[in-house]
């Protein structure tokens, strides 16, 4: 799904966080994604959401792709309404 139709069907506001660490000192993309007021997000938002951004940062940017192992590549989306 691309961020013109995620847009279009759901008014976001996203702030990117830095990599974070997890508790297993993994470091991770840490994405806040806040919905416009009264609007109620899909249960599944969050994983569309990012999907999509791993599908682009695949497309874009080619040591993310190499280098960064596939069970890492999921960023961490959290939905605040």
């Amino acid at each position: 799904m691309s961020w013109a139709l995620l847009g279009q069907l759901f008014p976001l506001r996203m702030k990117c966080e830095n990599v974070v660490e997890n508790a297993e000192r993994d470091e991770e993309l840490h994405v806040i994604v806040e919905t416009s007021p009264g609007i109620e997000p899909a249960t599944n938002l969050a994983e569309v959401i990012g999907a999509s951004i791993r599908s682009q940062l695949l497309r874009l940017n080619s040591e993310f792709a190499n280098y960064v192992p596939a069970g890492y590549q999921a960023p961490r989306i959290t939905l605040r309404l």
